[in-house]
């Protein structure tokens, strides 16, 4: 998919799906410059009006979302009958990648470390679920609906950020979904929207418990040999002890994880900031040296190589695309100059 957008110089396209394309950019504005993402949607969507209004309604739910754990959305629009929004560019890897790696390198992912992602994803959420207008003062309510391991992003200086609140919903748009007609991945749904369609905050204090006891089990929790057998075991919604599956977890945390993951979102806690409250309280008190640092050294470390590599080959790309927008300056200017002497 080509893209020409105004002050947005194309460097590279990591990926492409079945409703548009991911490009690494230039954002230039006056003296400025920065890297971003730009996320697009194919023309064939774009044309429809109910999609349309469907994208423009999920901007303004998360455009007005500044908080240091929420991948911001810089900017948005249409261009060429293509929509397209710009977000942040986190330079890291995904909660995924990291499970994958520590397992792949015989890493140790501390438990002091998982306590920690999952603080700094509270507050992230926490910040969106309590989200006020700034001009109507409205509470917005806004719920993210797709926390999963892919879209919760670890920088490497150690930052955690929530990214792609493209199906998050706000008290102004939407509260319910069809029952039968699911939004987000099925492996980290919460019982409550399968069943009625109705859901609220509880929703992704749900989610990040799944990922919290994967994390420490290094398991998966809701699985199935197809999408129907996912469904019916988040139903059921049985979680096993995680102790049973690492011993280094104490009753303490075990007991924080299983209320995250109660079926009866009544009985979980009934907000994010009282899961940030418990979980410092435990961390610091099992491990009293434990500091961000710590964390942050860990990334760099076994993620050093994929550091350098990565850096050398953005300047690459950075260049190659700067070099040939200098070509093609140079091709316009000499075709005035042959235009003004003929």
């Amino acid at each position: 998919m080509k893209v020409n957008v105004a002050n947005y110089l194309i460097i590279d396209n990591p990926a492409n799906g079945g409703f548009g394309s991911i490009f690494r950019a230039i954002q230039e504005k006056d003296i400025t410059k920065r890297i971003v993402i730009m996320k697009t949607i194919k023309k064939k969507f774009a044309k429809d009006k109910s999609f349309k209004n469907n994208f423009l309604s999920e901007i303004k739910t998360s455009f007005p979302l500044t908080h240091p754990n929420i991948a911001q959305i810089y900017d948005y629009g249409e261009s060429d009958g293509i929509l397209y929004y710009i977000l942040e560019y986190v330079e890291g890897v995904t909660v995924r990648n990291l499970i994958r790696k520590s397992i792949e390198n015989k890493a140790d992912l501390k438990i002091p470390h998982i306590v920690y992602i999952i603080i700094e994803a509270c507050k992230g959420l926490h910040f969106a679920h309590n989200f006020k207008d700034q001009l109507t003062g409205e509470k917005y309510k806004i719920v993210h609906r797709d926390i999963t391991p892919h879209n919760i992003m670890i920088s490497y200086t150690g930052d955690i950020k929530i990214i792609d609140f493209g199906i998050a919903k706000a008290k102004t748009n939407l509260e319910t979904t069809t029952v039968g007609v699911y939004k987000g991945k099925p492996a980290y749904m919460a019982p409550e929207y399968i069943r009625s369609g109705i859901y609220d905050h509880r929703f992704d204090q749900f989610s990040l418990g799944i990922i919290f006891w994967e994390m420490l089990t290094r398991k998966k929790l809701f699985t199935g040999k197809n999408y129907i057998e996912i469904i019916k075991s988040i139903d059921k919604c049985e979680i096993p002890l995680p102790r049973f599956h690492n011993d280094n977890i104490d009753h303490e945390l075990q007991e924080i994880i299983l209320k995250m993951l109660h079926k009866n979102p009544r009985k979980r806690f009934s907000n994010l900031s009282t899961v940030i409250q418990e979980l410092n309280k435990h961390l610091y008190k099992t491990y009293p040296d434990f500091s961000p640092s710590d964390f942050s050294g860990f990334i760099k470390k076994i993620y050093s190589s994929q550091i350098r590599w990565e850096e050398t080959r953005l300047r690459r790309l950075i260049n190659d695309a700067l070099n040939k927008v200098a070509i093609k300056d140079e091709l316009l200017n000499s075709a005035k100059k042959i235009r003004k002497s003929s």
